[in-house]
């Protein structure tokens, strides 16, 4: 992580400089543990080598293939469009999962 002046940024004077910090980060998170998916994004953001990103995205989609079915990759990365799609994908994957609890009954021998 990096800290920036903002006086040094900035060649006009904002009152809110005087309150806030601003942290630049220099890691990514969401992307940390998966090298690949993370230099795809880069390559995005840079607009370098589309058609190769178009392509391994394309290999990625799910068809036919819903959290329902047996084979699905649910711990995979997953890319929606808006928040709405993402929040009724988590409302289904959390139903599905709640499915999947098993209750024990204990007895204790005394």
């Amino acid at each position: 992580m990096k800290i920036v002046n903002l006086a040094v940024l900035s060649v006009a004077t904002n009152i809110w400089t005087e309150f806030f910090i601003l942290f630049e980060l220099t890691e990514i998170m969401r992307q940390k543990h998966d090298k690949q998916f993370a230099q795809l994004f880069n390559r995005l953001r840079e607009g370098k080598a589309l058609k190769m990103i178009i392509t391994a995205i394309l290999k990625q989609l799910l068809l036919n293939v819903t959290p329902e079915t047996d084979n699905y990759p649910i711990n995979i990365a997953h890319l929606f469009t808006a928040n709405a799609s993402v929040d009724a994908h988590n409302n289904v994957i959390i139903y599905i999962l709640s499915l999947r609890l098993v209750k024990l009954r204990l007895r204790l021998w005394t």
